[in-house]
């Protein structure tokens, strides 16, 4: 896809993160957006996951929290991987990478 599209997304656990090739917003309001002024749902995602027990929409633009600042050099690490995949892909329709790696 000459597409691709990336943003956190609350509904997916800290540290995780979805690829996909097309489907639906999942309720995500930026890629709902690209999807209407596209005129289409096929283009490349990636959500990388800031959701988590207590944490809402307002905690997004916050600090990160103590745990979280810990577990960053690896989800960076793991970021990183998935970076290459998804700039890169083969025939790859849907990933999911859960924690430690993204």
């Amino acid at each position: 896809y000459q597409r691709r599209v990336h943003g956190d997304d609350l509904s997916i656990p800290y540290g995780s993160c979805r690829m996909h090739t097309s489907g639906s917003s999942g309720g995500h309001n930026g890629v709902h957006s690209v999807a209407n002024s596209l005129g289409t749902k096929r283009f490349a995602r990636l959500r990388v996951g800031v959701g988590g027990p207590g944490i809402g929409r307002t905690d997004v633009l916050k600090p990160l929290r103590s745990h979280q600042r810990e577990q960053l050099p690896l989800l960076l690490f793991g970021l990183a991987e998935v970076m290459r995949i998804y700039l890169h892909p083969p025939a790859v329709t849907s990933l999911r990478f859960q924690e430690p790696w993204c």
